[in-house]
């Protein structure tokens, strides 16, 4: 089976969607990743900035990565599945949330601004370039 590997577990996003959100609107534990700390700082956002998109209706996983295809900070691939969330802030900014999931648990793992470059004029779907390799997986 040929899948591409940006949409990877697609069927899984919209229950993956909501206990995310209901994690973040219920105040369960997350965890944050330095880098993910780190990109807040550099982008002037706040926490609550990033959580508003999970309260407000407005994210949306746009990609899902497989384990060991997705490349973190420092080099390192993902050990976790990997999502790719967009969404419109309280203060009106659109950004990207990458999260690594796994079941029962979630980790941000880092946040950025979308730019035109790599992604069509709706800030969501990759351009054609930028689109990952399919990957064949062995069926079960």
């Amino acid at each position: 089976m040929t899948k591409r590997n940006h949409l990877h577990n697609r069927e899984k996003w919209e229950r993956e969607l909501q206990d995310i959100c209901f994690q973040i609107r219920n105040r369960k534990h997350v965890i944050f990743t330095n880098h993910f700390l780190d990109s807040l700082k550099e982008r002037e956002l706040e926490v609550g900035e990033v959580y508003s998109i999970f309260k407000n209706g407005t994210a949306e996983i746009i990609q899902g990565h497989a384990v060991g295809t997705y490349a973190l900070n420092g080099g390192k691939l993902n050990t976790d599945e990997i999502r790719v969330f967009y969404g419109k802030t309280k203060t009106n900014k659109i950004i990207h949330v990458v999260m690594a999931v796994a079941p029962g648990k979630f980790k941000f793992v880092t946040v950025y601004f979308p730019s035109l470059q790599y992604f069509e004029e709706n800030l969501k779907t990759l351009r054609k370039e930028y689109q990952f390799k399919k990957l064949n997986f062995l069926d079960d």
